[in-house]
């Protein structure tokens, strides 16, 4: 039975169209890996200012920005902790949907970082230590942390975000997948539920 030349080019439209689509996904992941590694670099570098320039900026109108950059400058200032931070890779990008202007996608990612308490007098630093590996797990889940001898304690996390386009700004921006960040996710996200569930309730690019 020979096809219709009408549905042959149906055909190679459709064809031409996901190629274009996966190309457009795979350009926007390029653009979002770039971003993070930029914003990556700042959070290593402990600039704040430079760190909170890549969350999205709707962040800050439930919470003043001078709030975060002063709870990030303070946890900085601890003399009782010091965190340093290892390399990230992102490990998935979620193909981009689309909402009215805005542009959304899922970034998993996975990062190491190191963490020194100050010791203390009349201190059981092998209770302690076990004390905080127990903590930090319950975080980072089990296996992830260790400690050595020196009471330095490396970490392996794995964590999510959201990566959003605004044409207004002109790059990503980014919001984290965190406990914390639920009930204001939920505020600033309507196009949550099905950027998750990778339903086509929005346009996908």
């Amino acid at each position: 039975m020979r096809r219709s030349p009408g549905c042959c080019l149906f055909f190679i439209l459709l064809v031409a169209s996901c190629a274009a689509s996966s190309v457009r996904a795979q350009s926007r992941a390029a653009e979002i890996r770039n971003t993070f590694g930029r914003y990556w670099d700042a959070v290593q570098r402990k600039d704040h200012e430079a760190t909170l320039a890549f969350i999205d900026p709707k962040l800050f109108t439930l919470v003043p920005r001078e709030k975060v950059l002063a709870a990030l400058e303070r946890s900085n200032a601890d003399t009782s902790v010091r965190v340093s931070w290892g390399e990230a890779e992102v490990t998935k990008v979620s193909k981009p949907v689309k909402d009215k202007d805005l542009i959304y996608a899922l970034v998993d990612y996975r990062f190491g970082l190191r963490m020194q308490l100050s010791s203390e007098p009349d201190t059981d630093e092998e209770r302690k230590a076990s004390f905080l590996i127990g903590v930090l797990e319950e975080q980072y889940g089990k296996g992830n942390v260790q400690v050595d001898a020196a009471g330095v304690y490396a970490i392996q996390a794995q964590r999510s975000m959201i990566a959003v386009l605004d044409p207004q700004i002109g790059d990503w921006r980014f919001l984290e997948r965190k406990p914390a960040m639920e009930p204001l996710l939920e505020q600033l996200l309507a196009i949550r539920a099905p950027l998750e569930a990778g339903a086509e309730a929005v346009t996908t690019l």
